[in-house]
């Protein structure tokens, strides 16, 4: 999806994408690398079935153009 960018203002603007867990980040980053900036709301360590977002994770999803999850019993289906 991040290498279907057209318009000129899509290629000098960072996609902000939010993640659900740290896989899902590396994988962006390795994708996307300096085109997308990437939060990863669950910290390293936590278990991302059991996390509950705090205000700062709302704020990311807010923001994020693009949001990546794997079926987190917190995220809308």
């Amino acid at each position: 999806m991040l290498g279907c960018l057209e318009t000129a203002e899509a290629a000098s603007s960072p996609l902000n994408v939010a993640v659900t867990f740290s896989v899902l980040g590396d994988l962006v980053n390795q994708v996307a690398g300096r085109n997308a900036n990437v939060t990863v709301l669950t910290p390293i360590g936590a278990e991302v079935h059991e996390w509950e977002l705090p205000p700062s994770n709302f704020a990311a999803l807010e923001s994020a153009d693009v949001v990546g999850y794997q079926l987190e019993q917190w995220m809308p289906g």
